[in-house]
């Protein structure tokens, strides 16, 4: 008996390939499109039917998503491509998910579909693992009190990925120079020379405070009474051309100039990587109550492919998408189960996990 047809968007990208990968390994059925680059990878073409779709052309599209159980949207650039997919997908009455697509919470008629089939956003690395790490770790706790949270990236990207970032930049994933408190979205800037300690990492960075949404949502759904996320900043030369170049952006907001923006941003990056190590990290520290007793956790887990590990997490919360009793809008961590990810993605290499008592760390190890 099939457990149900997932279609995958972008499966020639590889954040699609390695999510049709995973899903065809956990024995889905698959239809996977791609627009102009076919498909290469041979253990998803053998196993799975290959079309090839244009999600601008609208009807084509829907005969798509009829096809379909769930839809994963693993298309980029999100900003632009996840609110037409998700209308199609649910309005054609399948389910969907999207490896970003953080944009579709303001969609009023998307809320109106999801009353009746589930819409999961932000189903890869961050927010989708970091979401599920976060619950992971403060799950430790009998009561946890304190959360800090630390991203940080130092590896090429794609126009399209640069886009998102870009747009997320000026738009609502989260709140910059703001942390949480009581309930509360407290203003927090930090000073310019001011560095963090970060587990896993030797020496102190520079960063900067920004609050992100689903971590609002992990707070006041766990009674977590602070939280503070910080990106991380290699190099700051490397972060004022970046923030220049999203300033160029926002003074036309054309699509001209996006694409312009983000076309220079692969170059700097490009350049800045030449001859280093991809590095893509999330660290988390907590604080809380176990057994009566006052004690800090530290959580680091370090991505050494994370475009496969966002394609793989992005295919287990699609495969959750399936429950036919889920319906509404929901994180991709609500969907992600972080010891399946664990199992997952550090058994095949692309991903290490260790959660250690902060006050012991010459005895790490993971649990």
């Amino acid at each position: 008996m099939s457990k149900g047809v997932i279609g995958v968007i972008g499966a020639s990208g590889a954040v699609g390939c390695a999510a049709a990968s995973q899903l065809i390994k956990d024995g889905y059925e698959c239809i996977v499109t791609y627009r102009s680059r076919e498909i290469d990878e041979l253990y998803v073409k053998d196993n799975s039917e290959c079309i090839k779709l244009d999600i601008d052309e609208e009807v084509g599209l829907k005969e798509f998503c009829r096809r379909c159980s769930v839809v994963l949207n693993c298309a980029g650039p999100s900003y632009i491509t996840g609110c037409k997919t998700a209308y199609a997908a649910l309005s054609e009455g399948c389910g969907y998910a999207d490896a970003f697509g953080i944009t579709v919470f303001d969609d009023e008629r998307i809320k109106e579909f999801s009353k009746f089939r589930p819409c999961v956003l932000g189903a890869g690395t961050v927010p989708g693992l970091s979401g599920a790490a976060a619950v992971k770790l403060s799950k430790q706790f009998d009561k946890c009190t304190s959360l800090d949270f630390y991203s940080y990236a130092l590896e090429n990207s794609t126009k399209t990925s640069m886009i998102d970032v870009i747009l997320s930049s000026v738009g609502n994933y989260g709140h910059s120079d703001c942390y949480y408190s009581n309930g509360r979205i407290m203003t927090g800037n930090m000073s310019e020379n001011e560095q963090v300690r970060v587990p896993g990492i030797d020496d102190p960075m520079k960063a900067k405070l920004f609050l992100y949404n689903e971590l609002i949502d992990t707070a006041k759904r766990y009674d977590i009474y602070n939280i503070r996320s910080y990106n991380l900043i290699p190099d700051l030369m490397l972060q004022n051309k970046m923030s220049e170049e999203i300033a160029a952006y926002m003074i036309s907001k054309d699509n001209d100039t996006l694409w312009k923006c983000a076309d220079r941003m692969c170059r700097i990056m490009e350049t800045y990587m030449f001859g280093k190590k991809p590095e893509y990290a999330v660290s988390l520290k907590a604080e809380g109550i176990i057994k009566e007793e006052e004690k800090r956790l530290e959580m680091i887990v370090r991505m050494h492919d994370s475009l496969k590990v966002t394609g793989i997490c992005a295919a287990l919360a699609a495969e959750n998408t399936l429950d036919p009793s889920m319906t509404g809008i929901h994180w991709g961590y609500e969907m992600l189960d972080f010891e399946k990810i664990q199992d997952t993605i550090c058994n095949n290499g692309s991903c290490s996990v260790i959660i250690r008592d902060a006050d012991e760390p010459d005895e790490e190890g993971e649990i």
